[in-house]
């Protein structure tokens, strides 16, 4: 499971891109490596409840210095996915490990954070459930 986040990073749109290209080329140099029966999972950011954040967070910017978080947060997702999903589409792993990218966890959560936030960063127990009962239904999709 790689799960591309962390809610301390608050780098340039462009050193975060660096990183998830190192990743992919990470992937296709060893990808012979790694055998059929091996599983990534990949799983972007997830977003952040503005209204339970501090004031200093709120009225932060990032990158390019115009940025509130939720918008850099959708930004290295849309980088994320974009940079991952040739790998998905192509051929290049036929035969070999299986590579999962899961949706991007941001938008997924954004309708129900009124209801499941419990600070500016972490959520209920519930969204944390619902989230892995749909990643582990994704894995185990061929053994049922």
């Amino acid at each position: 499971m790689l799960y591309f986040s962390n809610s301390w990073e608050h780098n340039a749109l462009p050193v975060y891109a660096d990183k998830v290209y190192q990743v992919v080329k990470l992937l296709q140099r060893h990808k012979h490596r790694l055998s059929a029966n091996t599983r990534l999972v990949f799983v972007s950011r997830p977003d952040e409840y503005v209204p339970l954040k501090p004031y200093a967070w709120r009225s932060s910017r990032l990158h390019p210095g115009t940025m509130t978080r939720n918008e850099w947060i959708e930004a290295s997702n849309r980088i994320l996915h974009a940079q991952l999903a040739p790998l998905f589409v192509d051929a290049e792993f036929e035969g070999g490990p299986q590579l999962l990218l899961f949706p991007d966890i941001a938008a997924a959560m954004r309708p129900v954070l009124d209801e499941l936030a419990v600070d500016g960063v972490h959520s209920r127990a519930f969204w944390y459930q619902t989230l892995w009962s749909y990643i582990i239904q994704t894995i185990c999709s061929g053994y049922m």
